[in-house]
């Protein structure tokens, strides 16, 4: 099938909490055959982050359920959305 990735948007619940604090539970959290490619930190509001990830991994049936259910036990995430998920071949925004 090939492989994907896919592009987060977390809304961290503590105001100052960017995506490098949070890199190691992010990855602590995903199947053992997903793993973060990127991060990027984007400014909200009152000290608020956007935390976008990238998670590459295998395309197969379930995979993408996995992933969110990962993302949902993360304590200090309040929302997460899915904003993009695309062959690695081709290059997301």
């Amino acid at each position: 099938m090939g492989y994907v990735i896919a592009r987060l948007k977390l809304l961290p619940k503590e105001p100052g909490m960017k995506g490098d604090k949070l890199h190691g539970t992010i990855q602590a959290n995903l199947p053992k055959d997903m793993s973060i490619k990127q991060i990027k930190d984007e400014p909200l509001a009152f000290g608020l982050f956007y935390i976008f990830v990238d998670i590459h991994f295998e395309e197969k049936d379930g995979a993408m359920n996995a992933l969110e259910s990962a993302i949902d036990k993360i304590d200090q995430i309040s929302e997460f959305e899915t904003v993009a998920v695309s062959k690695t071949s081709t290059k997301i925004g």
